[in-house]
């Protein structure tokens, strides 16, 4: 009774009031926190969505994905009877439909998945045992044949400089963790985008080649377009922008999912003269023709370490 009262609120507020995106122009992108193709439901739901969404956009969604490796990943393939090569052959399907990057969820102790307390996330110092973890994670794309784009983003919105130095590294170009939203909001992001006065829909570089490129919001598991369009305007609005092009995502699990609001919300937005689809190349080559434009954040050098940089260890093609 509630949920059709409230519903039905909404169908009134939104005859009468209809919401629009603030002024300036929105680069937008749609990525997926990809944890579960194990399950066949969820996998082929996510194929069908990022054709269609392909359809609609001109443009191919980002998953980034949960390796095979991953202790959770492991855990859910044994549950569902996916082989570690039938697990693989899914991440190829789905490098067709969409562009493929990593998804990072660590741990302190890997015996411990399900305790809170060895789960890597809000403020937590350095690990070592996310630096085995994450490289780990590397080998399989590498040892698979499959392409991780140089793509990242961080399960549980998960961001250290720990993990910031891994990305630069290993040569990635791209990195989908930061987010001013409430509900993904990072202790580490929220710092350094406060120190460094990096506003709503503002890229910024670390080290000159990682494009750190922001989440908005979740999208979109309610029958109304008008809650999507309320939510981002209150977000973006936040911040004193200047109508120059914002960039930034919008996000899903593969497991929450909602395709006939979500596709239905994507056609409006496609329709909105404000709103410029992107995809992973677009993002790429956009922001580095405007580099030099764009806020640069340091790092801390590693101490003991010599200062000279020898450049990034790149083990992955470049988005063509």
């Amino acid at each position: 009774m509630k949920n059709i009262t409230k519903n039905l609120a909404k169908k009134i507020l939104y005859t009468l009031y209809t919401p629009k995106l603030p002024q300036g122009r929105i680069q937008l992108g749609y990525i997926f926190h990809t944890e579960q193709i194990y399950d066949q439901k969820l996998f082929t739901q996510l194929l069908g969505f990022c054709e269609s969404y392909q359809k609609i956009t001109g443009k191919r969604p980002i998953c980034t994905l949960m390796t095979g490796v991953n202790p959770l990943v492991a855990e859910g393939m044994k549950a569902h009877g996916v082989s570690a090569e039938d697990y693989v052959n899914r991440a190829r399907q789905l490098s067709e439909v969409s562009t493929l990057g990593y998804h990072g969820h660590f741990w302190s102790e890997v015996s411990k998945l399900h305790d809170p307390s060895s789960q890597i996330k809000g403020r937590r110092a350095a690990e070592p045992a996310l630096k085995t973890q994450f490289e780990k994670d590397l080998q399989w794309f590498k040892s698979n044949g499959l392409n991780h784009n140089g793509i990242y983003s961080g399960g549980w919105w998960f961001m250290s400089e720990q993990v910031q130095k891994l990305l630069v590294q290993h040569g990635f170009l791209l990195d989908f963790t930061f987010s001013k939203a409430p509900y993904f909001r990072n202790p580490y992001s929220q710092d350094l985008m406060q120190k460094n006065q990096i506003r709503i829909g503002e890229v910024c570089r670390i080290e000159e080649q990682l494009f750190c490129i922001q989440n908005f919001i979740g999208c979109h598991t309610t029958p109304f377009i008008g809650d999507f369009y309320r939510n981002m305007r209150k977000l973006l609005t936040e911040d004193e922008q200047p109508n120059s092009p914002i960039h930034g995502v919008v996000n899903s699990h593969d497991y929450d999912l909602d395709v006939v609001n979500t596709l239905k919300c994507i056609e409006a937005l496609k329709k909105d003269p404000s709103v410029e689809f992107y995809d992973a190349q677009d993002f790429q080559s956009q922001l580095a023709r405007k580099s030099k434009s764009i806020k640069s954040v340091s790092l801390s050098p590693d101490p003991g370490k010599h200062s000279k940089s020898v450049g990034p260890q790149r083990d992955h093609q470049t988005l063509e």
